[in-house]
């Protein structure tokens, strides 16, 4: 019996200390005349794994070593992120200064950016940061359109384009928790 309620606990245990997760956070504003404001955090975890931000090798970022990437890190985020509207690509990004905030899991890159898409139609997003590198890695995105409520989505990396009124934002959040756990 001992064994049996060792096992168990083991079990669950080893759910929470699966790995660490590889999210990324986007916050994406539309306005109805195809301005698109977006907001994105990256975890220097995870651009480590794609720029050599460690200069001097100590395994410990300066805020130097990470703005000195700057404009390669920009243009990681036009390869990575990509936004059509009415099938037509939308203009490149305008970034503003790099920054970083903490959050609970470490550091990370906020990118805040625009771009210009045409003024009516479908809304469609392509997301591709880690892909080949990291299967577990997702988008999470808050995405607000004119004064319609928010909505939560969660995005793997993939090479095509997903039409953002079309994911469904539960769905997507129940398959997101089914892989963490499963």
């Amino acid at each position: 019996m001992k064994y049996l309620i060792f096992c168990v606990l083991w079990c669950l245990s080893s759910l929470g200390h699966a790995h660490q997760a590889s999210d990324s956070y986007l916050t994406l504003n539309a306005d109805e005349d195809g301005r698109l404001d977006v907001r994105w955090d990256i975890a220097l975890r995870d651009l480590a794994l794609l720029v050599d931000l460690d200069a001097d090798h100590n395994r410990q970022l300066t805020w130097g070593e990470v703005d000195s990437h700057s404009l390669e890190l920009q243009q990681l985020v036009q390869h990575n992120l990509q936004f059509r509207r009415d099938q037509r690509a939308c203009a490149p990004f305008q970034f503003q200064p790099l920054a970083i905030d903490a959050h609970v899991d470490g550091q990370y890159a906020v990118f805040q950016l625009y771009t210009s898409c045409a003024a009516q139609g479908q809304w469609a997003v392509q997301y591709r940061l880690l892909a080949g590198l990291d299967a577990g890695h997702r988008g999470i995105v808050v995405w607000q359109w004119q004064k319609q409520p928010a909505q939560t989505l969660v995005l793997a990396a993939a090479d095509k384009f997903v039409a953002l009124d079309q994911v469904y934002s539960a769905q997507s959040l129940v398959n997101f928790w089914y892989e963490g756990v499963a």
